[in-house]
C-alpha cells in the first residue's frame, strides 16, 4: 500500500501514514489503558481522581500516541526516500514520546486547575492541547525533509492541531458527543492533516529540486538548498544508492549556484535546470525554479 502511494503521490503517502499512525497510536493507548486498569485496578497510580495520578496517566497516553504517529511519519519518509536508516526512525519516535509527555502533562494540569476552580473552559483546553502538541511534533518532524525550515514544521503542526482542536472544542461545547468517538476521530484528523501539511509546507517554494528516477514509474523529489543532499550507500544519505560507499557525492546550492561535488576527488560541477546526473546507474534530474 505504502509503495503504491509513494509511486503516485508523496502528499497522499504522508497523509495516509499520518492518519494510520494516529489511529494506531489511539489503539495502543487504549490497549495500555486496559492493561493498566487490569494490572493495577483502582490503586492510586491509576486513580484519575487524584491530580498527580491523572497527570501521569494522561502524559503516558499522549506519549504513546505521539510516539506512534511520529514513527509512522518517519517510516513514510524512509519509504519515500528509499533510505533504511532505522536510527532516524528511533530518534523521531523518541522526540514524539517526549512531546507527548510534555503536552499531555501540561494539558491535564491545566484541566485539573480549572476544574478545581469550578470554572470549565475545557473546550479551550482541548483545542489548545491539540495545537500545542501539533507545534511540538511539527518542529520535531521538520528535519526529516532536507532543506526544510523548522518554521514550516511549526506551521504544519499548528494546522493539524487547529483541525483536531476545532473538532474537539466543538464536541466539548456541544457536550453530547461520545468522548471515545471524538478522541478517535480527532486523532485521525490530527495525524492526516499533520502528514499532509508536512508534505506540502516543508517543500514549499524551494530554490531548486532534484528528481531521483528510481524507475520510469517511480520518482522521488527532494528540495535543494544550503544543506547538502548526499548520495551514497550510508544510512544517513538522503539518496540511498545500494552497494555504494557512504556519501559518494553531494548536491547543494551556494550563492545561487547549484553545485555537485564528488567526495573521492573533490571535483565540483555546476548544475542548472535540466542537468542530469548518473551515479551508479541511478539517474537524477535537477529542476531550478525561477
Amino acid at each position: 500500500m505504502m509503495s503504491k502511494l509513494r509511486q503516485r503521490n508523496k502528499v497522499a503517502g504522508y497523509a495516509f501514514s499520518g492518519g494510520f499512525g494516529a489511529l494506531a497510536g489511539v489503539g495502543l493507548g487504549l490497549f495500555a489503558l486496559i492493561i493498566g486498569k487490569f494490572a493495577f485496578g483502582n490503586k492510586r497510580l491509576f486513580a484519575t481522581s487524584n491530580s498527580f495520578a491523572s497527570v501521569t496517566y494522561t502524559s503516558l497516553l499522549a506519549a504513546i500516541f505521539a510516539c506512534t504517529l511520529c514513527t509512522a511519519l518517519a517510516l513514510a519518509r524512509q519509504s519515500y526516500q528509499r533510505n533504511g536508516d532505522r536510527r532516524f526512525v528511533v530518534k523521531t519516535g523518541a522526540l514524539g514520546l517526549l512531546a507527548g509527555v510534555i503536552s499531555g502533562g501540561i494539558a491535564q494540569t491545566l484541566y485539573n486547575g480549572v476544574t478545581d476552580a469550578h470554572d470549565s473552559p475545557s473546550a479551550w483546553v482541548a483545542a489548545g492541547t491539540w495545537m500545542f502538541l501539533g507545534a511540538l511534533l511539527g518542529v520535531a518532524l521538520s528535519p526529516q525533509i532536507p532543506n526544510s525550515r523548522r518554521l514550516s514544521g511549526l506551521v504544519a503542526g499548528l494546522a493539524a492541531g487547529l483541525g483536531a482542536g476545532l473538532l474537539a472544542g466543538a464536541a466539548v461545547w456541544g457536550a453530547r458527543a461520545n468522548v471515545v468517538a471524538v478522541c478517535i476521530l480527532g486523532s485521525i484528523v490530527f495525524g492526516t492533516v499533520l502528514g499532509l501539511a508536512l508534505a506540502v509546507l516543508t517543500g514549499q517554494f524551494p530554490q531548486a529540486t532534484i528528481e531521483v528516477q528510481w524507475t520510469p514509474q517511480e520518482t522521488t523529489t527532494l528540495s535543494l538548498g544550503a544543506d547538502a543532499i548526499t548520495v551514497g550507500g550510508g544510512n544517513d544519505d538522503d539518496i540511498y544508492l545500494a552497494g555504494a560507499p557512504p556519501q559518494v557525492s553531494s548536491i547543494f546550492v551556494e550563492d545561487g549556484q547549484i553545485e555537485h561535488i564528488e567526495h573521492a576527488n573533490g571535483r565540483r560541477t555546476a548544475l542548472k535546470d535540466g542537468s542530469r546526473l548518473r551515479i551508479g546507474g541511478l539517474v537524477m534530474v535537477v529542476h531550478a525554479h525561477r
